[in-house]
């Protein structure tokens, strides 16, 4: 096949599909293939370059779109680290903070209220302890309350025991003898039982005053 060259052959009804023909050695155009099977063979290559085509072209859409989506992806990657530039975060709940110069009293504040910070355990415990010390201390006032009645009773009982104090102290160095006697108690006229009964009630009320102090 040394020159291909379209021609037109015979004008006949397909004149307007073309042959592959080759020269010979005197110049003599012959005919090479059989024009309808050259058309066949034609289009099939021009469906398979089309086809080819397309999936190029779609192979590019693609690719365009990837690379679309990376630039958006690429895009919202940078502004969420300059977002996390600017940010403080609780290391165990994400709570976030600005970081401005209310950082700090804010991330204290969501420290003793964070209900995933290792701390909060401690917190509640101490919450605890300072309700069991608020119950002691009403405790503690109650028992007050009630020790200022008992001195207000313990007076009032020391002055109602002056006279019989009095008594007693007046008496005590004759305690044997007002004591004595006692396996003598029925036997004893009734002066001397009255005198007996009256001088042990003194010793008890002075004996339980004692024991009161």
């Amino acid at each position: 096949m040394e020159d291909i060259q379209r021609y037109d052959f015979y004008r006949d009804s397909m004149s307007n599909c073309y042959c592959d023909m080759e020269s010979d050695m005197e110049g003599s155009y012959v005919l090479y293939t059989d024009h309808k099977a050259a058309l066949q063979a034609e289009r099939k290559r021009a469906e398979k370059a089309e086809a080819e085509a397309s999936s190029l072209a779609s192979a590019a859409e693609k690719f365009h779109q990837e690379r679309w989506d990376l630039t958006q992806a690429n895009a919202a990657l940078k502004a969420e680290l300059e977002r996390i530039k600017s940010v403080t975060w609780c290391a165990y709940c994400g709570y976030e903070v600005q970081l401005n110069d209310d950082a700090l009293p804010k991330i204290i504040d969501h420290i003793m209220t964070c209900l995933k910070h290792p701390i909060r355990p401690y917190i509640r415990h101490c919450e605890a302890l300072e309700e069991q010390i608020a119950a002691l201390k009403g405790k503690y006032h109650s028992i007050c309350q009630k020790k200022e009645f008992l001195q207000e009773d313990v007076m009032l009982l020391k002055h109602r025991l002056a006279p019989i104090e009095a008594v007693y102290k007046r008496f005590e160095h004759m305690d044997n003898l007002l004591s004595g006697y006692s396996d003598c108690y029925e036997a004893m006229p009734p002066e001397r039982r009255f005198l007996y009964d009256l001088w042990h009630a003194i010793k008890e009320s002075m004996e339980e005053a004692e024991h009161g102090k």
